[in-house]
């Protein structure tokens, strides 16, 4: 009980300390340390009731604990350093920028939209069998597309205050109501709320007032244990997620300290009970399985070839802990698990990383960057969800996020654009193989022998 409290006080002052420091309440550490107080804390009071005396419950809390704290560690110093040492653009036309960024907006929407469109088909179809997840992975992943022309909309109307990005805003919005509605997430709505508060702090520096904050971290903390009861209405064909919160569903049965289970947490638990006891490691499995579940579809390649690919990352283990009936099965494991089996307490290194990496975007985010504060805020909430669910997955969406956006956020000047830069290599090819021609036919005249 002794580390749970630590883990508590320690989320419990960085919580404080954002919500009074105004500047800091979009900071990772503040909005991770409102995360453990909101989710991570009610589950772990039930485990170490429930579950206390079976498991080393000790350990796990200290191991989190540590994994908080070494965010805050990591964002403070890629922050400091970041700002005494501030990044500058390349020249650019800004006229031409201004182009890309409306044309990527577009095309980012209609991916997006796409995809949403393909989802809502697949889900009212009942005769996929075995391609059902390979085809809803494949059109989820493009619909993160919806999330990037959002972002980019809110950052670029706040600052030039154009039509056409609220008309674009606007339709992304609508999408993604309708995905809200039909399938509620808890992920989507907290990221239109980060991506809608984040570009009026970065570009109008506007700092909601601290009860404003505080409200909503209760809202979110009710959304986080309740959004189960709001789906089964939507399920149960009651009516929407907003006619659910119009009727106050999500607040019939709240209880913080009484919860019944303990899934998310009590799963993480396990496994670095079971990493300790087993003393095995899977390394870099979860990270490798997560990249073969997302880009690998089984659909167009097939499901044995997918299956192939992963490898099996089984603790033997965790047999003798199903006696304790905490194997749920599809639960999600905590991103506290996927680090620690891969790298024991070392895992501690993949949270000061990630804290690291949003530090540095944040510092130049804060300067005015554009790119910076597009990729900071839509990387936010999967820095959230790399604790409530995965480290692997967290890293796994990057490839997509930076294949997509980079040639259409990262500022370049007019001849660096990515046919400029073609056109420059190509060249550059050319003057190399010219000169080693030339080097070459004048060794060959040397080494002619003399008539």
């Amino acid at each position: 009980m002794i580390a749970l409290l630590m883990m508590a006080g320690v989320a419990l002052f960085l919580l404080i300390r954002g919500i009074w420091l105004h500047e800091k309440f979009m900071e990772l550490p503040t909005l991770m340390a409102m995360l453990y107080i909101s989710f991570l804390v009610p589950q772990a009071l039930v485990v170490e009731r429930d579950y206390g005396p079976l498991l080393n419950t000790w350990f796990a809390w200290t191991y989190m604990t540590a994994c908080l704290i070494a965010i805050l560690i990591g964002f403070e110093v890629a922050k400091a350093h970041a700002g005494r040492n501030p990044s500058s653009s390349a020249a650019m036309n800004e006229r031409h920028y201004e182009s890309r960024l409306m044309f990527g907006a577009v095309c980012l929407a209609v991916l997006g939209g796409l995809a949403s469109a393909r989802v809502g088909a697949i889900a009212s179809s009942n005769n996929l069998g075995t391609e059902w997840t390979g085809v809803v992975t494949f059109w989820y992943l493009f619909m993160q597309a919806l999330f990037f022309a959002f972002a980019l909309c809110c950052l670029r109307y706040v600052k030039t205050r154009r039509f056409l990005y609220v008309l674009i805003g606007a339709l992304v919005a609508a999408a993604i109501a309708a995905a809200v509605l039909q399938n509620v997430k808890r992920n989507m709505i907290a990221e239109i709320g980060i991506i809608v508060a984040g570009a009026m702090f970065f570009v109008l520096n506007v700092k909601p007032p601290r009860i404003v904050i505080i409200v909503g971290a209760l809202l979110g903390t009710v959304l986080l244990h309740q959004v189960g009861s709001v789906r089964s209405y939507v399920d149960d064909g009651r009516g929407n997620a907003l006619q659910a919160f119009v009727e106050g569903v999500p607040f019939e049965k709240f209880e913080y300290f009484e919860m019944e289970r303990a899934p998310e947490v009590a799963q993480g638990v396990v496994d670095i009970q079971a990493t300790n006891e087993s003393g095995e490691l899977i390394g870099l499995m979860p990270y490798w399985n997560r990249l073969v579940h997302q880009y690998v579809p089984a659909f167009l390649v097939g499901r044995d070839l997918k299956n192939a690919l992963m490898v099996n990352q089984t603790v033997d283990m965790f047999e003798e802990f199903e006696r304790a009936k905490l194997n749920s099965r599809g639960a999600t494991r905590t991103g506290f698990a996927d680090s620690y089996q891969a790298f024991s307490i070392f895992g501690v290194v993949v949270f000061l990383l990630l804290g690291g990496a949003m530090g540095w975007l944040y510092a130049h985010a804060i300067n005015g960057k554009f790119w910076a504060q597009f990729y900071y805020l839509v990387l936010l909430n999967d820095s959230l969800i790399a604790v409530t669910e995965s480290t692997a997955r967290f890293i796994a969406g990057l490839p997509f996020l930076l294949f997509v956006t980079y040639f259409i956020v990262a500022p370049s000047a007019p001849t660096q654009n990515i046919m400029g830069r073609v056109r420059v290599w190509a060249r550059r090819l050319g003057r190399a193989f010219w000169r080693r021609s030339k080097v070459a036919g004048a060794a060959h005249r040397w080494s002619r022998p003399v008539r």
